[in-house]
């Protein structure tokens, strides 16, 4: 029998070198104390050895991987060896001997979107590590508004075949619709649009959103993934993704492209998303369910990029506090879009301004901030 070495391979598997007299296959019996390991065949020399699995300690992460509503609740198991720990982490990495120690006694609770990673370790030894992943879908305070915000970019150049990074484009408008869709384009093509807002689901269930476009679209529930309906494609092309939810309101958003696909002869932009659960048939999500804050800020200025965070507006009804989030803000307009209401305030580096409640009638108004760079920020409030 010809002569062979060993080598590691990694913690699971060993390979085998023959040496150089050996002709065809050949199948290892055992391997040292290995009695139990999985073996295979090789015709260039070498033969990769996989190593039992520590007798079964192996831990099992309950429950099983998938979306859980606002939190959920994680436990190990082990096998029935003696002397087996179990350490976790929840940050990616691979879990070593001072990674956290599971306890039955402290069952592990996520509330937010998290990998588990786990592992059994003995005395010597360590097992494979077991990996869960846990999409926390979190409730949302019901928005104020109606509708869903929108960002509208345009691009030029190469064109694309799937999503790109839209923090390297310019906001070319912003707003609110009533409904997932693509309405407020200003030309047939090399244009996207993300949508971002809150979405009602009545009552507890499991739903099927489904997303049709052309050409492609990403659709995130609760700031997850839920349907990739990306690539250039038609109308034709749906993609959807099932979940179960408890109801209330939770966050929705959906980035979208066209670049030039032609379609009979014209170019055919268009968006739909729909729903369904066992007490909704399948229906485009209408505008009912669809909510939103105030309107999405547009900032313009130097270089057609963002220098500061938006207006926040604390209200009641004694007084109305704009809070300016950026430095150096020199003029702030607030114009009544359906009265003959206006108010200017100037101030160098002003960061606050604070409104007597009487002074602004209800209605719908735009607050207009500048700084000396030329900066501006424009936001829509409904007081």
């Amino acid at each position: 029998m010809d002569s062979w070495t060993y080598g590691v391979l990694d913690q699971q598997h060993l390979v085998l070198i023959l040496g150089s007299g050996s002709r065809g296959p050949m199948t290892v019996q055992s391997v040292n104390a290995w009695q139990k390991s999985d073996y295979y065949n090789a015709h260039d020399g070498k033969i990769a050895v996989k190593l039992p699995d520590l007798n079964g300690t192996s831990p099992t992460i309950l429950p099983a991987d998938g979306h859980y509503t606002d939190s959920v609740r994680i436990t190990m198991q082990t096998g029935s060896t003696a002397g087996v720990s179990v350490r976790y982490t929840l940050d990616g990495s691979n879990p070593t001997r001072n990674s956290l120690l599971y306890s039955d006694n402290a069952p592990v609770v996520l509330k937010q979107s998290t990998v588990v990673k786990a592992r059994g370790f003995t005395a010597t030894d360590s097992s494979d590590v077991m990996i869960s992943s846990y999409s926390i879908l979190s409730h949302v305070a019901k928005p104020s508004g109606s509708g869903l915000q929108y960002k509208y970019y345009e691009y030029d150049g190469a064109g694309w075949d799937s999503l790109k990074d839209f923090s390297q484009l310019t906001v070319k408008s912003s707003g609110v619709t009533d409904s997932f869709g693509v309405g407020m384009r200003l030309r047939a093509y090399k244009f996207a649009v993300h949508l971002s807002g809150a979405i009602l689901i009545p009552s507890d269930g499991d739903y099927t959103f489904t997303v049709n476009s052309d050409a492609g679209a990403k659709f995130y529930l609760s700031e997850n993934l839920l349907v990739n309906n990306n690539g250039a494609h038609s109308m034709s092309t749906g993609a959807s993704g099932v979940v179960s939810l408890k109801s209330g309101y939770y966050s929705v958003a959906l980035d979208y492209f066209m670049d030039s696909v032609l379609v009979g002869g014209r170019l055919v932009p268009g968006l739909s998303v729909y729903y369904a659960s066992a007490a909704i048939s399948k229906t485009k999500i209408p505008k009912s369910v669809l909510f939103s804050g105030d309107a999405a800020v547009a900032w313009f200025g130097p270089e057609n990029r963002a220098t500061a965070d938006p207006l926040t507006i604390a209200m009641n009804k004694d007084a109305v506090t704009v809070m300016v989030g950026f430095r150096g803000v020199h003029r702030l307009d607030i114009v009544k879009l359906t009265g003959a209401v206006e108010m200017h305030f100037s101030g160098a580096r002003a960061t606050t301004y604070r409104i007597k409640g009487s002074a602004l009638p209800a209605g719908v108004y735009m607050l207009m901030a500048s700084d000396a760079a030329g900066h501006k920020a424009v936001k829509l409030v409904r007081w």
